[in-house]
C-alpha cells in the first residue's frame, strides 16, 4: 500500500490505496465534528474528485453538518468562500502538484486559512478517539450549492488597491497560459481577459488529464516555453492543478524560477508603500526576496516551510505580503492564502510599471542560482541524516527549526522532510552555479551520509 501523508498541508495519498474511502470518511467525521456545522467543499479537476466529494458530503450530512458545494474552484477561491459565506470551515479536495492518481483533503479553518498546528493536533486526537454523534434520518439536512466562488475571486482581485487595471488594459499584453488541465483552466484566462490581455491557452481543458507532470517547474513546461517564444508573447504563466502556485516565463521563452514569482509581487506591493514594512517567507525561499525588501526599506522574516506557518507569522507581524518560493504569493489585502491569480495580476502590474520587456527587467534583478533536489527516504532515519548535516556544518549559522538550514557566506542549503511527498527536499542557493555546486558536493560527500538522490 502506498503511504498516507497527513500533515498541515493536507491528508494526501494515492486514491483507493493510501487515501481510501475509509480514511476520507474518518477524517471528514473528525473535521466536521470539531469545526462544523457549516462546511464549504471545493475540488480541483482530478478524476477522483467527484467520488471523494460525494463521500465527504454524505459523511458531513450524517453528523448534522451542512455541506456547501462550490464545484470546480481554485484553492484560493475556496478559502475566500469560507470567509464570504461565514462558514465554520472548508474542505478542499486537491493534491495540488502531486501526480493525477493522488488526491487529498486540505482542511480550512473559519478564517479561510489552513488549520494551524494546534488545530491539526486537535483533529488527530479526535480521529484517534473515534467517537461521533450521528443524526437520524429525519434530522439529516440538505446540501447547498454556491456557484459564484470563482467569480467572487476574480472580482476581489480586480479591486486590489495596488492594481492599476486601466493602465494594465492599455498595455494589451500578449499572454500564454498553461493550466495543466486543472481548475484554473477557465478562471485564469477569464481574469487575464478582463485585464485586457490577448490570451493564448494551452492545456486549459478542465478535465483533470494532466498533459505533463503538474508541478510548474522548468522541465515540465516545455510547451509553455516554446509557445511563449513562438507567439512573441510578453509573458507566460503556468499554474498547478489547484491554482495556488504560479510560475512565469518571460518574453523569448525564458523560464524565470518560480522563486521570482514572489520576488516580483513583493517589488510591486512594496513600491507603493513607505519604508518599514514586513515581508514573511519560508526558510527555503530565495535571498532575492531579501534584496528586493532591502531596496524598499522592508524587513524579511522567515518561517518553517508550509503555508499556514507563513500565514501565522504574517498575521503576527502585520506583514503586507508574504509567500513561498514555490510560486505561492500571499496577499493579506486579498486573503491569507497562496494565490496564483493574485500572483498573475501582480506580474502584469510589474510589467506595467516598466517600459522594458520582462527579460530585460529580470536581468537587472538580484540573480541567484538555486538547486532543488530530492532524496528518497528509504529506511534511513531522517533524524540521523539531519544530525549529520548539522554537525558537519556546525561552524556556520545553522537553523534547525525545519530540518537543517545552513547559512554560509557564499550561499545556503536547506534539507528537510517534505510535507507533501515521501521524500527529503534539499535546496542549495548561491550567487554562482559553481558556488552552488560546491555547497552541494560538500553536502553529499559528508562521511556516513547516505542520500539516494532522485
Amino acid at each position: 500500500m502506498s503511504p498516507l501523508i497527513a500533515t498541515l498541508s493536507g491528508i494526501r495519498g494515492i486514491y483507493g490505496d493510501g487515501l481510501t474511502p475509509e480514511v476520507i470518511r474518518n477524517y471528514t467525521l473528525a473535521f466536521g465534528s470539531l469545526y462544523g456545522p457549516k462546511i464549504v467543499i471545493g475540488r480541483d479537476t482530478r478524476t477522483s474528485g467527484p467520488e471523494i466529494e460525494s463521500t465527504v458530503s454524505k459523511t458531513l450530512l450524517s453528523i448534522g453538518c451542512t455541506p456547501i458545494h462550490l464545484g470546480l474552484v481554485t484553492t484560493p477561491a475556496t478559502q475566500l468562500a469560507v470567509e464570504n459565506l461565514n462558514a465554520d470551515g472548508g474542505i478542499i479536495i486537491s493534491a495540488s502538484h502531486n501526480p493525477a492518481e493522488w488526491n487529498a483533503l486540505k482542511l480550512v479553518a473559519s478564517d479561510g486559512s489552513f488549520l494551524p498546528e494546534a488545530g491539526f493536533k486537535k483533529l488527530q486526537d479526535k480521529l484517534d478517539l473515534g467517537e461521533y454523534e450521528f443524526v437520524d434520518g429525519a434530522s439529516v439536512g440538505e446540501k447547498q450549492i454556491y456557484a459564484k466562488a470563482n467569480e467572487d475571486h476574480i472580482g476581489l482581485i480586480l479591486s486590489l488597491s495596488y492594481l492599476e487595471v486601466e493602465k494594465i488594459k492599455k498595455r494589451a499584453f500578449k499572454v500564454v497560459v498553461d493550466c495543466v488541465n486543472g481548475v484554473a483552466s477557465e478562471v485564469l484566462p477569464d481574469l487575464l481577459g478582463l485585464l485586457g490581455c490577448e490570451v493564448t491557452k494551452i492545456h486549459c481543458e478542465p478535465n483533470g488529464l494532466f498533459p505533463h507532470t503538474p508541478e510548474p517547474l522548468e522541465h515540465n513546461l516545455s510547451d509553455l516555453i516554446e509557445k511563449t517564444k513562438e507567439n512573441e508573447a510578453d509573458i507566460g504563466f503556468a499554474v498547478d492543478p489547484d491554482g495556488d502556485r504560479l510560475a512565469i516565463v518571460s518574453d523569448g521563452g525564458k523560464y524565470l524560477s518560480e522563486e521570482y514569482t514572489l520576488v516580483i509581487a513583493t517589488d510591486v506591493v512594496l513600491s507603493g508603500l513607505p519604508e518599514g514594512q514586513k515581508v514573511v517567507t519560508n526558510l527555503s525561499t530565495t535571498r532575492a526576496v531579501d534584496d528586493i525588501a532591502e531596496k524598499h526599506g522592508a524587513e524579511v522574516i522567515r518561517t518553517r516551510v508550509g503555508e499556514i506557518n507563513v500565514v501565522q507569522e504574517m498575521k503576527k507581524v502585520k506583514a503586507v505580503i508574504g509567500g513561498e518560493g514555490n510560486g505561492g504569493v500571499i496577499l493579506p489585502e486579498a486573503h491569507y492564502g497562496r494565490d496564483a491569480l493574485v500572483a498573475a495580476a501582480s506580474a502584469l502590474q510589474f510589467l506595467t510599471n516598466h517600459e522594458e520587456p520582462l527579460s530585460e527587467i529580470y536581468s537587472k534583478m538580484p540573480q541567484y542560482v538555486m538547486l532543488k533536489r530530492k532524496a528518497e527516504l528509504g529506511g534511513v532515519p531522517t533524524d540521523s541524516i539531519l544530525k549529520l548535516i548539522a554537525g558537519h556544518f556546525s561552524e556556520y549559522d545553522v537553523d534547525t527549526r525545519d530540518g537543517v538550514k545552513v547559512n554560509k557566506p557564499e550561499g545556503w542549503l536547506h534539507a528537510r522532510v517534505s510535507n507533501t511527498e515521501p521524500i527529503m527536499r534539499i535546496y542549495v542557493e548561491a550567487k554562482t552555479k559553481e558556488s552552488a555546486e560546491s555547497i552541494w558536493n560538500e553536502l553529499v560527500n559528508i562521511p556516513g551520509l547516505l542520500l539516494r538522490v532522485v
